[in-house]
């Protein structure tokens, strides 16, 4: 499992459940605003690493 798709169950809202983290009001918008900041920062890292793969000639 990925990060992204760690984020993104995290923020599914179920159904039945009383989520803490969906009442968080600014705190949850902050939560989200940070969790997508850690998300492109692994892919850039992953595209750095991995430059050797994916360089095309231009």
């Amino acid at each position: 499992m990925s990060f992204r798709e760690h984020v993104a169950y995290r923020l599914y809202q179920k159904c039945d459940d009383q989520s803490v983290l969906h009442q968080g009001g600014r705190l949850f918008q902050q939560y989200c605003v940070d969790q997508r900041a850690k998300c492109e920062q692994e892919q850039l890292r992953w595209v750095a690493a991995h430059q050797s793969e994916i360089r095309a000639d231009l």
